[in-house]
């Protein structure tokens, strides 16, 4: 079973995923934790996968690269964006054919990779091609989406910085866009009937606990049940 963590830049995905990861070992389920972006290994290892996926699904690579191709992106961000979503469709392939036995957490992959291509800091892309994007990605079982307030996001942002945010200004933009499209994607059938969302306001580690516990009691009951159907 694949559960994948999405949500906007400081929204709390990576410690919640971290959180739910430790309590589900101490259920005993043997779970498997993958973060991806930064691992270059996964680079080489999905290849196969992705190019198996992408030559039944053609359609899908093409919309990427031509939604990747607008102006407003730097070549840059371009390239490191399309290597990354191939990445994240070859990983989902991967751990379906090797490890659909176990319980596997993945801290964004293919569902966020809507974060990914169509947020941008000057840009907003037509509701229709998002639409036609998420039909055509290959999806996890469960999808915990954290959920935070707009103002707690712009803050954690400022803390932190963005490399796809050329302009303090744009802060704003960008992460009201990322909201209306996760907000968005919620509401498709085949995303809403795996979502789970998580509503988290920073309130501090107790809350944090809390939440962990709640998302690791629901994946570790699902996950029981799916070995039964």
């Amino acid at each position: 079973m694949l559960i994948e963590f999405i949500g906007c830049t400081g929204s709390g995905k990576s410690v919640l995923s971290e959180k739910v990861f430790n309590l589900l070992i101490n259920k005993g389920n043997k779970p498997k934790l993958l973060h991806i972006g930064g691992n270059f290994k996964y680079d080489i290892y999905t290849i196969p996968w992705s190019i198996n996926y992408f030559i039944y699904n053609i359609k899908l690579i093409r919309l990427v690269v031509r939604m990747l191709s607008k102006p407003t992106i730097t070549v840059y961000n371009r390239i490191n964006l399309l290597r990354n979503f191939v990445k994240k469709v070859g990983t989902n392939q991967l751990v379906r054919f090797k490890y659909n036995d176990r319980l596997i957490i993945l801290d964004e992959g293919t569902i966020h990779s809507v974060h990914n291509i169509f947020v941008h800091d000057n840009y907003s892309f037509n509701d229709n091609n998002i639409l036609e994007f998420v039909e055509l990605i290959p999806k996890p079982d469960i999808i915990v989406y954290i959920k935070t307030p707009e103002e707690i996001l712009i803050a954690e942002t400022i803390k932190r910085g963005h490399r796809r945010i050329d302009k303090k200004e744009n802060i704003g933009f960008f992460i009201r866009n990322a909201i209306k499209i996760f907000e968005s994607i919620g509401s498709i059938e085949s995303i809403c009937s795996r979502l789970l969302i998580v509503e988290n306001y920073h309130y501090g580690a107790g809350e944090i606990d809390i939440l962990a516990k709640n998302i690791a009691t629901t994946i570790s009951d699902d996950f029981v049940k799916s070995k039964f159907i």
